[in-house]
């Protein structure tokens, strides 16, 4: 099912791992890029009913015109963004342990970058909130030594999304 922005990060990533298995069992050495927008850590944070939340037992839930505004104080709001973040990183800690298991032996890069951090209550002037919105780590898993310590010192360099189809290359 649908939740808020789409799909719930889990049911993306199950996605995603069964088209690379079906795409290595039909053509195993053919070169794929495959990606997804994980959209569980942006507000409303909604989360499957599933999913046993430890900061809250709050959960949103949209109304019948698709509206969520309003609906939980700040602090509420805060503890499913926090629940939101520790439901994709349960999710991705399994992809990055069947990555290494299936994908890292086959040279395959796994490359995960954030659009943007959250906002939400930020106590800082504009300007330095939209400053800290902008600063995401990318992290690029799979390279080899000698990789890792040539690209090392771009670290902390600022780029934009379109930088990255460019770096991976």
């Amino acid at each position: 099912p649908l939740y808020g922005w789409g799909y719930d990060d889990g049911a993306m990533i199950a996605k995603t791992r069964a088209w690379i298995d079906a795409r290595r069992k039909s053509a195993p050495d053919a070169p794929y890029l495959a990606s997804f927008f994980s959209v569980g850590t942006h507000d409303p944070y909604i989360l499957p009913p599933s999913w046993s939340p430890v900061f809250t037992k709050e959960r949103v839930r949209l109304d019948s015109d698709a509206d969520w505004s309003g609906r939980l104080e700040i602090k509420d709001r805060r503890l499913l963004m926090l629940e939101s973040y520790r439901f994709l990183d349960h999710h991705l800690g399994a992809l990055y342990e069947w990555y290494l298991k299936n994908e890292a032996p086959r040279g395959t890069l796994l490359v995960l970058v954030g659009d943007h951090a959250p906002r939400l209550g930020h106590a800082g002037d504009a300007t330095s909130a939209m400053h800290m919105r902008y600063r995401v780590p990318l992290i690029i898993a799979g390279l080899e030594p000698n990789e890792r310590d040539v690209y090392r010192r771009y670290a902390n360099r600022v780029g934009a999304l379109h930088d990255i189809p460019a770096t991976i290359m």
